[in-house]
């Protein structure tokens, strides 16, 4: 999963947080997802109830923005893939606008996404087969013998 669909997927998440039920989205409200940091899904909202633009500020009527996103591949590519990976369900209702609904599969990953060991466990879920990722465990594997037995040595003594 990219940067881009993890953002996705934890503001549509942190947005509602009820599961199986369909919202609508604007492709400028998701865009404004991609182009933050992670950390930031959490605020997408302004203090107002609106979502917030690119720039930061409350857009209301969000056609410039909307043209911006729906010319911009990447949200229907990422929605696309979270589909793909049942993490949600969507539609499109019109050119700007997409009827979005999070999986049960899809809230677990993102309450995940929500907090740093959570991350670190998905990432870590994602690379296991990975080199670096045998040789942390190898030598986890090592410190722990090693600690149990320096413990059962000074135990005897």
């Amino acid at each position: 999963m990219t940067k881009i669909e993890k953002k996705i997927l934890l503001g549509l998440y942190l947005s509602n947080q009820m599961v199986e039920q369909e919202v609508v989205y604007g492709t400028y409200e998701l865009n404004w997802l991609i182009q933050n940091k992670l950390s930031e899904a959490k605020n997408w909202r302004d203090p107002n109830g609106g979502f917030k633009s690119v720039g930061g500020k409350s857009d209301e009527s969000g056609n410039y923005i909307a043209k911006q996103a729906a010319i911009n591949s990447e949200v229907k590519k990422a929605l696309s893939y979270l589909k793909g990976k049942n993490y949600i369900a969507y539609e499109k209702r019109d050119l700007f606008f997409f009827k979005v609904r999070i999986t049960i599969d899809g809230c677990e990953i993102a309450r995940e996404l929500g907090t740093k060991l959570g991350y670190v466990n998905l990432l870590y879920k994602e690379h296991k087969d990975g080199i670096i990722w045998f040789l942390l465990t190898v030598l986890t594997s090592i410190f722990v013998a090693l600690v149990t037995t320096l413990l059962v040595n000074k135990l005897k003594r």
